[in-house]
């Protein structure tokens, strides 16, 4: 008895742990049922390619989550950085790429001091800097797309090479993916994550270095949302500088989804990409077997507060968002 309830325990934890893995097999199956192109080659090229801008700033969301912050304005960020691309390729072209990039570390930086060195809790920080980018990429854009002109093409074709049926962005999303898996569990800064969402008290006394692992951490999410900002520019061939704002509220469902707490310290980058699976398996499968644009909306909410409440830890009532 006592060694039957030991591997039921063990099974249900199992489940429990990984239950965005389950679900998600369970919706592939339920929509392929409904609608069998969903497997088709081409739905899934495209199924990758809307996946890979998601799971960079998911990459991004679940390192500040774990930490037990928040960032708002990663789709200001993006949609900043695929206008500095679109208009800066037009003059210094590869070096577009890597002044967008610049940009990202350096909005990042600035979200990180203002929450680590000012004290501004980081959902008030990042509100505040969320406008500010919001607003600059308009300016910059004077309020209008920047189109990517032909002659300047060759900038973003790299975007629609395939290996097969995989396409180079999601190839590149998935190389960053696991490289960030290792450090997550073999290095001290991955460990140092953990520590600071779980105690940050202890973590000081331990003598981790706490102040400078929460800046790195919202230099990483600039550096990933500026990286999203080039996969959407490369992708529509041009600057739209307001393409990021929806994907703010997403990346953090799509974390949340895969099981890490909002009020840091469990989770990781394994059970987010179960989290991605989700809500691209959600948005795209509803569109596939013909749901309307509203009652997308109505059931995607639902599935995230059935998601959330089974994968809530309801044991720490008091924490809150730092």
């Amino acid at each position: 008895m006592r060694i039957d309830s030991i591997k039921d325990g063990r099974l249900f934890s199992i489940l429990k742990e990984y239950i965005s893995y389950f679900v998600a097999v369970a919706l592939l199956l339920v929509i392929t049922t409904v609608n069998p192109r969903f497997v088709s080659t081409g739905n899934i090229t495209n199924l990758l390619s809307d996946m890979s801008p998601l799971l960079l700033l998911a990459i991004g969301v679940t390192f500040i989550l774990l930490i037990g912050s928040i960032d708002l304005s990663i789709g200001a960020m993006s949609s900043c950085a695929c206008v500095i691309f679109a208009i800066t390729i037009l003059n210094i072209g590869w070096l577009g790429m890597v002044l967008a990039i610049l940009f990202g570390a350096a909005a990042g930086l600035i979200s990180g001091l203002l929450y680590v060195k000012l004290k501004i809790p980081s959902f008030i920080a990042t509100f505040g800097t969320m406008s500010i980018w919001q607003s600059l990429a308009l300016i910059l854009s004077d309020g209008a797309p920047q189109q990517i002109g032909k002659d300047y093409w060759e900038y973003t074709q790299w975007f629609r090479i395939k290996l097969g049926i995989i396409p180079l962005p999601f190839i590149i999303a998935i190389i960053i993916f696991i490289v960030l898996v290792v450090v997550e569990k073999k290095t001290k800064f991955g460990r140092t994550l953990f520590a600071i969402g779980g105690n940050e008290s202890a973590a000081r006394m331990a003598g981790l270095n706490v102040e400078g692992t929460k800046i790195l951490v919202f230099i990483l999410m600039g550096i990933f949302s500026a990286l999203a900002g080039i996969f959407f520019a490369c992708n529509l061939k041009s600057g739209i500088p307001t393409v990021g704002e929806p994907f703010t509220l997403t990346a953090i469902a799509a974390v949340a989804l895969g099981g890490t707490s909002l009020s840091g310290g469990k989770g990781g980058l394994i059970k987010t990409l179960a989290g991605v699976i989700l809500v691209i398996l959600i948005q795209n499968g509803m569109n596939v077997i013909g749901v309307g644009v509203f009652w997308q909306k109505i059931t995607f909410g639902v599935i995230i507060l059935v998601a959330l409440y089974l994968t809530t830890d309801r044991k720490h009532r008091n924490l809150i968002v730092k």
